[in-house]
């Protein structure tokens, strides 16, 4: 009976188990400061999000996981909230009043609901056998899906560009009509000036 490697840390492990730990000591360090806390919450969670990733992939290569089957960081979770933490975190360099709609993190919640509900009744994700079949089951596998995951960072990165473009559109035809005024307030001032002293 094959039996699986004992866990153990390399080199290279250790090296991103450290950048892990990094990326949550950074995400405590910033969440610290009062000042720009809030305007600095999505850039907190991405830093957040990204450590607990790596930590989990961290546990799969040491073999970790497999002995600590509970232990489990959300990946498919953070990868979906990571598009919408994303434009809410560019789109405040624009508009400082601009906030995101709670709607944008429902895919990220369903996923973390739906993860959270399979890691406790299949033991871990080690027993599915009971469940094959289910909507749930389909559903939970949908989530996990890295190609969900691209999709939603693909269209956010679209929409981040298309915001930009937009705000520098706006911000240009802003340009254009405060020229336009200082061009005819310039003219106005002039002509009265030479009919004055005409």
């Amino acid at each position: 009976m094959e039996q699986n490697p004992i866990p153990s840390f390399d080199t290279w492990t250790s090296v991103f188990l450290i950048v892990s730990a990094m990326g949550f000591f950074l995400s405590i360090i910033l969440s610290i400061h009062k000042t720009g806390r809030i305007n600095n919450l999505p850039i907190i969670l991405l830093i957040m999000g990204f450590s607990f990733i790596l930590l989990q992939y961290v546990f799969f290569w040491t073999n970790y996981s497999s002995v600590y089957s509970y232990l489990y960081f959300f990946d498919s979770s953070w990868y979906l909230a990571f598009g919408p933490l994303l434009y809410a975190y560019i789109t405040k360099f624009y508009q400082k009043s601009f906030k995101i709609k709670w709607y944008h993190f429902v895919p990220s919640v369903l996923s973390f609901i739906i993860n959270a509900y399979y890691l406790i009744i299949s033991s871990g994700f080690q027993n599915f056998e009971n469940y094959k079949g289910s909507f749930s089951l389909y559903l939970f596998r949908s989530l996990r899906s890295p190609w969900l995951a691209a999709l939603s960072l693909s269209i956010y990165l679209i929409i981040i560009k298309d915001f930009i473009t937009f705000q520098k559109n706006d911000q240009k035809h802003q340009y254009e009509i405060i020229r336009k005024k200082m061009v005819y307030f310039s003219y106005s001032f002039i002509s009265d000036l030479y009919y004055s002293l005409c």
